[in-house]
């Protein structure tokens, strides 16, 4: 199976021309007025980038660059005032904002039919029951490109190798639950159909296991990653912790902790020359989803450390390539015939 390209300049470039197309047959031209408060030049790089592509896009816009101290009350009075502008349908407030002003207040006064960046809460309901007007960018890029190059969102796979192999394992450990589930779109199903996990972590409380015992008390360390992931640093009236003193909290954090027969179909491999992460970790994982009754493949390859060059050979590869296939069937027909490696 060729593994297709996802060509975001490209399609960014096509979704750009397809609104200056729609924009050129307009009466009434689009308009956005961008407000940007103080001079982070991260926020600078995006005000710029919007007004090119505003440009690109047959869009009107404007710039509202306020000094940074500037008072909440002129700049909710800005914002009044362009919610009351016929020519301006969009309005964007770049955050962060400085910290002496608040925040919520700003996007709050933003009318929600002016609110592109979909922040107001009437906008959020609205996207919750699928009748939004505006679209949070970032996800409707997404799923503009899953659509672009036939990607079906019931058929997902995922894959990770080392602190990455942790996360996908979460993933697919925690199928069915909503625990995890915050931020937006919670409503939309957080489940995986296939995880390859390379040489990860699925139990934070024994990542040393069987290696040198210089190691396995690192580990016990309250300031190792696998500490301060669970417990936070010890810092004002946080005392932090070690990983050990815990567990519960820690396999809460941790794949095998989770595994309860709704897992997807898992490939699991590791290096038995692994130092950094026990190949314990994936023995006792493909033990536990196997007890579940999940379907499972274990591989050890033998003499494989961590992230070196045995894992990038090309049977490892194939092995890869031909249990996604095998999981979620091969590319869909779109996606089959575009741009292919």
């Amino acid at each position: 199976m060729a593994a297709t390209i996802m060509d975001g300049k490209a399609l960014a470039a096509k979704v750009k021309e397809e609104v200056r197309e729609q924009t050129s047959k307009m009466e009434h031209k689009p308009g956005l007025a961008v407000v940007l408060v103080g001079d982070d030049p991260a926020s600078r790089v995006y005000v710029n980038g919007k007004r090119r592509d505003c440009e690109a896009c047959g869009i009107y816009s404007e710039e509202y660059a306020l000094p940074a101290e500037t008072s909440q009350q002129e700049l909710l009075e800005l914002v009044e005032t362009l919610n009351g502008r016929e020519d301006i349908d969009g309005i964007l407030v770049q955050l962060p904002l400085p910290r002496h002003l608040d925040e919520k207040a700003v996007l709050l006064a933003i009318r929600p039919d002016k609110d592109v960046d979909c922040f107001h809460p009437f906008n959020v309901g609205q996207l919750m029951i699928g009748e939004a007007g505006f679209q949070p960018c970032t996800p409707a890029g997404i799923m503009r490109m899953l659509k672009e190059y036939g990607i079906d969102p019931e058929r997902i796979g995922v894959i990770g190798d080392s602190a990455g192999g942790y996360l996908v394992q979460m993933l697919g450990a925690t199928n069915g639950e909503k625990a995890f589930d915050k931020g937006d779109f919670t409503n939309v199903s957080s489940d995986v159909q296939a995880v390859c996990t390379i040489y990860g972590i699925s139990d934070l409380t024994s990542i040393g296991e069987g290696l040198d015992p210089a190691q396995v008390k690192v580990h016990a360390s309250p300031a190792v990653t696998e500490a301060l992931l669970v417990h936070g640093p010890a810092f004002g009236k946080s005392p932090g912790g070690s990983i050990l003193s815990d567990r519960e909290k820690a396999m809460n954090a941790s794949s095998l902790g989770h595994i309860d027969g709704s897992e997807p179909p898992f490939l699991i491999m590791h290096g038995s020359g692994d130092r950094l992460v026990s190949p314990m970790q994936s023995a006792h994982l493909a033990q536990a989803l196997r007890k579940a009754g999940t379907d499972v493949e274990y591989v050890l390859v033998e003499g494989a450390g961590h992230g070196d060059l045995p894992w990038f050979q090309k049977p490892v590869i194939e092995r890869v390539v031909k249990f996604f296939e095998k999981r979620l069937g091969s590319p869909a027909k779109d996606a089959a015939e575009g741009n292919n490696l």
